[in-house]
């Protein structure tokens, strides 16, 4: 007769767990924003591969290679391989980088001839490549013309920027009865007018763009016989090309004035 209270002896049992494995992948990365190519492979033919946007989620794809939608941030995706027993989902991330910022200041640059400037990219970046061919952070420049650098930073993502240096070859009187010394020219916001000998009991200071719109009016009281410097304040005016026009009863000049 059979006992209840009896019990069979014991023997192992192995529990497998999952089955073909993801045994391969590839994460991808883009700069900004679009689109990434992710890859994944196992031991069983490439058409097993299933991809999900989260484990037990939504079956985005099949096959060895998955092309993500558009995408701006970095996001996980999840690769599983079917058998005849399914395999664990594996993390495959697809990257966003941002895209580097870079500038090399003003548009323009204005040079006085014989004089040089140094123009600076930016620290930090893995590789500078200018268009004079230069491959350093920052260069010197004397020449008039575009110029230009391409860098990529430590993810591999590239910026762009240039910049127009313009070389100044006069700054006398471009009209008027007399000569006007203005200095420095160019200028990065002080100006010092060297206001010549007049009769007259003052000067009219202006500023203007180069379309006729004044920028800036002020009365100069002369000091008659002895000449006398006025130094006026460019430091709110853009970087740009302005004319400065001083007259008085017997004089009368203007000059153009490059603010950096």
């Amino acid at each position: 007769t059979g006992d209840a209270s009896c019990h069979s002896p014991r023997i192992p049992v192995q529990a497998i767990l999952g089955g073909t494995q993801v045994s391969t992948v590839i994460e991808g990365a883009i700069c900004g924003s679009g689109t990434v190519v992710l890859s994944a492979s196992s031991s069983q033919p490439v058409d097993s591969i299933s991809w999900f946007d989260q484990p037990g989620g939504s079956l985005l794809g099949t096959g060895q290679y998955f092309v993500t939608p558009y995408i701006s941030a970095t996001t996980p995706y999840y690769a599983v391989a079917y058998s005849s027993c399914t395999g664990l989902p594996v993390t495959i991330n697809a990257f966003v980088f941002p895209v580097p910022t870079i500038s090399l200041g003003a548009d323009t640059i204005y040079l006085q001839s014989s004089q040089s400037v140094t123009i600076d990219a930016g620290p930090g970046f893995s590789t500078y490549r200018w268009s004079t061919t230069e491959t350093s952070q920052t260069i010197s420049v004397s020449t008039g013309g575009m110029i230009s650098v391409a860098i990529t930073d430590a993810n591999g993502c590239p910026g762009t920027d240039s910049v127009f240096v313009e070389v100044v070859t006069g700054i006398s009187s471009i009209d008027g009865k007399g000569q006007l010394d203005v200095y420095p020219n160019p200028t990065h916001g002080q100006l010092i007018v060297s206001l010549p000998a007049s009769s007259a009991k003052y000067y009219s200071l202006k500023v203007l763009s180069m379309d006729g719109k004044i920028l800036m009016a002020e009365d100069v009281k002369n000091s008659y016989s002895k000449q006398q410097n006025k130094v006026i304040s460019l430091y709110n005016f853009a970087a740009g090309v302005y004319i400065l026009e001083l007259l008085s009863d017997d004089y009368s000049a203007t000059v153009k004035v490059f603010v950096q």
